[in-house]
């Protein structure tokens, strides 16, 4: 039987082309911020600003898996993104009214509290109405064009933002990006699906009890809980050599003379990195939509998750080959460049299954509440790895952290290829197959 393409689904079509224009918005957004942060202040006013992202992030998502398991998620994903689009058009408003960068350092802080409660509100409302509207046979075609779709922008995304970053006042920039979530929520807007009716009401009593229920749920599952654990520690050591180590890279060492410097600013080399992330991932991101689901997700995930630790470690390899003992900067960009590449390869080959199996193992009424819950577990220390990153960047150097990382992410990763529950996490004819969505982060703004 010939499988219907899921872009012939209107709803996803529509949600679809809402994530492009919010996704690419965000591309452009969290690419300037990084940057400007940097020319403002230092490393660790930098890991301040990533970690009180985090922990807003964080605090709001099970507020929000709460809430989109009771209320419309349309009308959830929509008004957040016109929210979203508001405040930040009235930033770039006041970045225009002045130039006093300790004004735009708190207009700047200010702004990321409120885009992350928004957005600790829309993320689990988004990430569980896939499930609402496209079939089970689908939801891999589904979760490979999100792949897909997350490429593509970072590649156009990012090289934009690299180019406008240099060329335009950032106050345009936000204006720009504010217009885009304003488009996805138009889009957004249309988008229909059956709502279940809810049992409880939205009070405090039933959020405690709600979540009780979900982590007793998560707790009587061995694989799951190990896995959670095991990523908790991958994304701590992950996310600061992305969040911390290139954009301060690129603004202190990208100074003189460098590969392509008559042409290639230090911001659009950054972009050159994350596009090198991108294309990897959607050479994977197709070739996962034109395949059909082969189960084993534990076995892959403890494959790919060794094979991302390996090309991590080519970060402080070549770091102090190429620029610490040697005065090769410029292989170190090349170099730099393929390692973001293989990166790329590795992030969708977890996450795609990932998402998958819970898409379709965890109860509807259940799955919003459960998401959230395991973005808890999974990204709980990384506000904190972003400040300890930015501190260690300052007091010893970013070659320092970069080590730290590397081995952290392999010792990790060869701990969870030594579990034999998470092994058998999707193989054929168990009984139940749980796992996780999109638990190590793809750092779309490298």
């Amino acid at each position: 039987m010939t499988r219907k393409n899921v872009l012939a689904n209107k709803d996803f079509t529509l949600l679809f082309v809402g994530a492009l224009c919010s996704n690419i918005g965000q591309v452009f957004y969290t690419f300037a911020v990084g940057l400007y942060v940097l020319e403002l202040s230092n490393a660790l006013i930098h890991g301040l600003y990533l970690a009180i992202s985090g922990i807003v992030f964080l605090l709001a998502t099970p507020i929000g898996g709460f809430i989109a398991d009771r209320l419309n998620m349309v009308r959830i994903i929509y008004i957040t993104d016109y929210m979203r689009g508001a405040i930040i058009i009235v930033s770039g408003y006041i970045f225009s009214l002045t130039d006093n960068g300790t004004i735009q350092l708190y207009v700047l802080f200010a702004t990321t509290v409120c885009l992350n409660i928004l957005s600790g509100l829309f993320n689990p409302a988004a990430a569980s109405l896939i499930r609402f509207i496209v079939e089970d046979e689908q939801l891999q075609q589904a979760q490979s064009y999100y792949g897909l779709l997350s490429s593509v922008q970072n590649i156009i995304g990012v090289l934009l933002a690299g180019i406008l970053f240099s060329f335009i006042k950032i106050s345009l920039l936000f204006i720009l990006v504010g217009i885009l979530y304003i488009l996805s929520g138009f889009s957004e807007m249309f988008i229909r699906y059956h709502q279940r009716e809810s049992s409880g009401g939205m009070t405090i009593g039933t959020l405690f009890k709600d979540y009780g229920e979900g982590f007793r749920y998560l707790r009587g599952q061995k694989a799951l809980l190990y896995m959670v654990l095991g990523v908790l520690f991958i994304n701590f050591f992950f996310s600061p050599v992305f969040s911390n180590g290139t954009p301060y890279f690129v603004t202190y060492y990208l100074t003189g003379d460098y590969l392509f410097s008559s042409f290639v600013s230090p911001p659009t080399w950054k972009a050159i990195f994350s596009c090198a992330f991108s294309i990897g991932s959607l050479i994977i991101s197709f070739t996962f939509g034109l395949t059909k689901d082969r189960g084993k997700y534990g076995k892959r995930v403890q494959r790919w998750l060794v094979y991302l630790a390996i090309s991590l470690l080519l970060v402080p390899a070549s770091f102090y080959a190429f620029v610490v003992l040697t005065d090769l900067l410029n292989w170190y960009l090349i170099t730099l460049t393929a390692t973001m590449f293989f990166i790329g390869i590795a992030v969708p080959c977890i996450n795609i299954p990932l998402g998958v199996a819970i898409n379709m193992m965890i109860e509807k009424d259940k799955l919003a509440k459960v998401q959230s819950l395991i973005t808890i577990g999974s990204m709980g220390l990384t506000p904190v790895a972003s400040f300890i990153g930015g501190f260690v960047i300052k007091e010893f150097g970013l070659g320092p952290m970069f080590i730290v990382c590397a081995v952290g992410v392999m010792v990790t990763a060869v701990l969870i290829g030594a579990s034999k529950e998470i092994r058998n996490l999707g193989v054929k004819d168990k009984a139940k197959t749980i796992d996780i969505e999109n638990l190590i982060e793809e750092e779309v703004a490298l």
